[in-house]
């Protein structure tokens, strides 16, 4: 049972049902023909996630600075942007990749 009709929505005299979080963000949304999605945000308001009654859904990671670095949806699709770890290295290793004789001073 859609949230419309738990609550005795009237379209006819409200138009689409929509729920907003306290930051003014639309978090759920619903039409007459009983459609609806669902969103959830981050803290700094980007919406990370989006669910909707034909099944799809998408999940969505940002940086620090707003940028999408990370989708992933219901039909399979991934683009991961997010950053690499830089690989840790010893001394003897990274010499070794460098490919250059090195002698350490004190």
């Amino acid at each position: 049972m859609t949230i419309a009709k738990q609550i005795k929505w009237s379209f006819s005299t409200n138009g689409s049902l929509e729920i907003k979080d306290r930051r003014g963000n639309c978090i759920y949304w619903e039409n007459s023909d009983g459609e609806w999605e669902k969103y959830e945000h981050d803290a700094y308001e980007n919406r990370i996630y989006l669910e909707n009654s034909n099944g799809y859904w998408c999940k969505r990671e940002f940086d620090a600075y707003g940028e999408c670095i990370y989708v992933e949806d219901g039909n399979g699709i991934i683009v991961d942007n997010r950053p690499k770890a830089i690989p840790e290295y010893t001394m003897k290793e990274a010499i070794a990749l460098i490919g250059h004789d090195f002698k350490l001073k004190k």
